[in-house]
C-alpha cells in the first residue's frame, strides 16, 4: 500500500536525521545552546574543554602546576589533563597556579587562600535535558520534532574557574584616611592589609616582633601577616571553628579564643606547635575574647558562662580562677566578650547584655563602669575593645557599623558606615591602630605621635 511506503520513508528519514543529529550536529548539551538531542540524557558540557587547552600551553611554557583542580569536576579532568601537571586539590596557602577550579560554593574559601588577582567565571560542568518531568502542549511537541527546540529548561551542575589575571597583587596598599577616624583618634596616614585573602576578619592581635595575627572566623583560620603587610605561610595545625579573638603572650605564644571548639589555644609560631589551655572544671562554653596582661596571666571571656577566667602560669602549673556571674548589678556579665588588661589588676570587659564597659580587678570586684546605652542592637554583637592609653579606649559595633570612643568615662559614636567600613576588631602597637573591617581586610591607621 502506498501509505504504508510512505510511513516507512518517514520512519526512515527520522531515523536517519536523528543519528546525524545526534552524532554530529546535537552530540552535546549545554545549557548555551537552545536545541538538544533526547538521545543524549546527561553529558559534559563542551565549555570545559578550551580550559584544556589552555592547560596544555601553560605546561607547554613551564608552568607547573598548570591548574589546582577541586571538587565535582575532578571528573572528566582527571582524564583530560592526565598529561599536564595538576595539583589534584584546592591550592595549598602559598600557591598561585594559573588555572583554579572548584565548586561554586567553595568561592570564598579558595579566594582566601590564593589572595587577589583572580577574575572567576562559573562554567557549566554537566547538563541534562529531563523531557518526560514536564507535560509539553501538542505545538512543543512539533517544535521539538522539527527544530529540536527542548520544552522546559536544560539542567546544570556547575564549577567554578579562577583565571590569574597576571595583575601585581601588593601586600598592603595605602588608602585615604577616613574622615570620622582622623577626626576621632587623628590618624595621620591609612594602608590596608589582607585585602583579598581575608573573609570575616574579627580579633586582630601583634606580636613582639610585628607580625599581626588576624582571626578569620567564617575562614576557620588565623592569618599572620609580617610588619608590611606581606602574608606568611604560618599555619597553626589544628582545625578551628570560628575563632573570634586573638592575643599574643610577652613570650611570643599566640592565644586563641576557638569559640564553637569550645576551647583556646596556645599557638608556637617557631615550632609550629598548639596546644589547649587548661579549661575551668565545668568546661568552656563558647569563650569569646582573650587578652593577655603585662605579667603573662591570660583572660578569657566564658561568654556562654557569663563569667571571664583567669588562667595564671606563675609558679609553673597554671591555675584557674573565674570571676562574675550572670546579673546586671557591678561584677555581674550578660554575654561578656571584649576584653583588655588597663594593667596587671584592672581587666576591662565589654558586657554586651547589660550594654556597658565594666572595670573589674582580678578578684572580680567592679572598680568602675561605662553605659553605652545605644550601643550593640544585636544581642550577639560580638564586640572587641582595645586601651589607647589608660582613660582612652576604642570598641566595636559592628551592627552600627561604628566605633564607641571612650575618653575620661564618656562615650561618643564614630560612624563608619558612610566608608564602608564595618570595625570588628581592634589592635595597637607602637603607634598604630589596627582595625579588621567584615568587607575582608584590615586597616593599619598611624596614630599622631
Amino acid at each position: 500500500m502506498w501509505w504504508s511506503r510512505a510511513l516507512a520513508g518517514v520512519g526512515l528519514t527520522a531515523t536517519l536525521a536523528t543519528t546525524l543529529v545526534a552524532n554530529f550536529v546535537l552530540d552535546e548539551i549545554t545549557p548555551n545552546r537552545d536545541r538538544v538531542e533526547a538521545l543524549i540524557y546527561v553529558q559534559t558540557c563542551p565549555e570545559l574543554l578550551p580550559p584544556v587547552a589552555e592547560a596544555y600551553l601553560l605546561a607547554a611554557e613551564g608552568a607547573d602546576p598548570t591548574t589546582a583542580v577541586g571538587g565535582e569536576v575532578a571528573w572528566p579532568y582527571t582524564w583530560y589533563f592526565r598529561d599536564t601537571p595538576t595539583w589534584w586539590a584546592e591550592p595549598a596557602r602559598g600557591m598561585r597556579p594559573p588555572l583554579v577550579f572548584c565548586d561554586p560554593e567553595k568561592e570564598r574559601e579558595v579566594r582566601k587562600i590564593l589572595g587577589p588577582g583572580y577574575s572567576a567565571e562559573r562554567l557549566p560542568l554537566r547538563g541534562w535535558w529531563v523531557m518526560e518531568d514536564l507535560k509539553p502542549s501538542l505545538g512543543e511537541i512539533l517544535r521539538y520534532v522539527f527544530t529540536r527546540r527542548p520544552w522546559g529548561v536544560i539542567g546544570t551542575t556547575d564549577t567554578l574557574m579562577l583565571r590569574d589575571t597576571g595583575e601585581a597583587v601588593d601586600a598592603a596598599r595605602t588608602a585615604p584616611v577616613p574622615v570620622p577616624l582622623a577626626a576621632a583618634i587623628g590618624a595621620e596616614t591609612a594602608s590596608i592589609i589582607g585585602e583579598g585573602w581575608l573573609m570575616e576578619p574579627r580579633g586582630l592581635a601583634v606580636g613582639p616582633d610585628g607580625v599581626l595575627a588576624v582571626a578569620d572566623a567564617a575562614g576557620n583560620d588565623v592569618s599572620f601577616y609580617s610588619a608590611d603587610g606581606v602574608v606568611l605561610e604560618t599555619k597553626i595545625p589544628e582545625a578551628m571553628n570560628q575563632p573570634e579573638s586573638l592575643a599574643w603572650t610577652p613570650d611570643g605564644i599566640l592565644v586563641v579564643a576557638d569559640t564553637w571548639n569550645h576551647r583556646v589555644l596556645l599557638f608556637n609560631p617557631t615550632s609550629g606547635a598548639a596546644r589547649p589551655l587548661p579549661a575551668p572544671q565545668d568546661g568552656w562554653y563558647g569563650p569569646r575574647s582573650v587578652a593577655v596582661a603585662p605579667d603573662g596571666t591570660v583572660a578569657v571571656s566564658d561568654t556562654g558562662h557569663k563569667r571571664v577566667a583567669l588562667i595564671s602560669f606563675s609558679g609553673g602549673a597554671p591555675t584557674i580562677a573565674t570571676i562574675g556571674r550572670e546579673g546586671s548589678a557591678p561584677g555581674e556579665f550578660v554575654e561578656p566578650v571584649g576584653l583588655t588588661w588597663l594593667d596587671n589588676q584592672r581587666l576591662l570587659v565589654c558586657d554586651t547584655g547589660n550594654r556597658r564597659l565594666q572595670i573589674v580587678d582580678r578578684t572580680g570586684r567592679p572598680q568602675a563602669s561605662v553605659p553605652l546605652p545605644e550601643a550593640w542592637s544585636d544581642f550577639y554583637s560580638r564586640p572587641q575593645i582595645v586601651a589607647l592609653d589608660e582613660d582612652r579606649w576604642l570598641v566595636t559595633d559592628v551592627p552600627a557599623q561604628s566605633l564607641w570612643l571612650v575618653e575620661g568615662g564618656r562615650a561618643r559614636k564614630v560612624d563608619l558606615a558612610g566608608d564602608g567600613i564595618t570595625p570588628s576588631g581592634l589592635a595597637v602597637s607602637d603607634g598604630t591602630l589596627y582595625v579588621s573591617d567584615l568587607d575582608g581586610r584590615v586597616w593599619a591607621l598611624a596614630l599622631p605621635k
